[in-house]
């Protein structure tokens, strides 16, 4: 019985640093705190671009004759990948790592590593096309979400200038640390 309390005790840090990364990335981009009106519609319109994006640009211009959720499917594998990716160095790589350069954009590195063998093993697969129209199938309906919101972002709602000025309450990520690149070893000290 003991075993399986210190088992328990070692896998729940890890298990809820994964969570608090998780949602650190998705305020990250979507540019408002976790719960907020603006990160819900920034959410929604994002997945709207790749379900019609990705599903236009697969079938249309790349000949993956596939219908429109297996397309949103594949187009959003390699996003989840990419993301598991970068909270996995955010949480086993980072704590390890000297403040610089290298501890910054690891995570991202990461990121785009996983993105990039998501495309080629699972959304290649899935849409049934070569490695390179798979490839740039993703590149571009991405490309099209940045593009919405770098040049219409400003008539989605916006974030409060103020963490908790607004009844959505303060953003999820102050709750928990301060610095986004503070090692999660003074975090989980009690």
């Amino acid at each position: 019985m003991a075993i399986g309390k210190l088992a328990d005790q070692t896998h729940a840090p890890v298990q809820a640093n994964w969570t608090q990364e998780t949602l650190l990335l998705l305020e990250r981009l979507a540019g408002a705190p976790f719960g907020t009106t603006a990160f819900w519609v920034s959410l929604a319109v994002a997945l709207g671009i790749v379900l019609l994006l990705g599903w236009v640009l697969a079938n249309f211009l790349f000949a993956a004759k596939r219908g429109i959720l297996i397309c949103f499917l594949g187009q959003l594998l390699p996003a989840l990948a990419g993301g598991a990716g970068w909270v996995a160095v955010r949480v086993y790589a980072v704590p390890e790592l000297q403040p610089g350069v290298v501890r910054e954009w690891l995570p991202w590195g990461g990121a785009g590593l996983a993105a990039l063998l998501g495309t080629l093993l699972l959304t290649r697969w899935i849409l049934g096309v070569s490695e390179l129209r798979a490839l740039l199938s993703v590149v571009l309906t991405y490309g099209g979400v940045i593009a919405f919101f770098v040049f219409a972002g400003e008539y989605l709602p916006q974030a409060p200038e103020e963490p908790g000025s607004t009844a959505d309450g303060p953003p999820l990520y102050e709750s928990y640390r301060e610095d986004p690149l503070e090692p999660l070893d003074s975090f989980n000290k009690d």
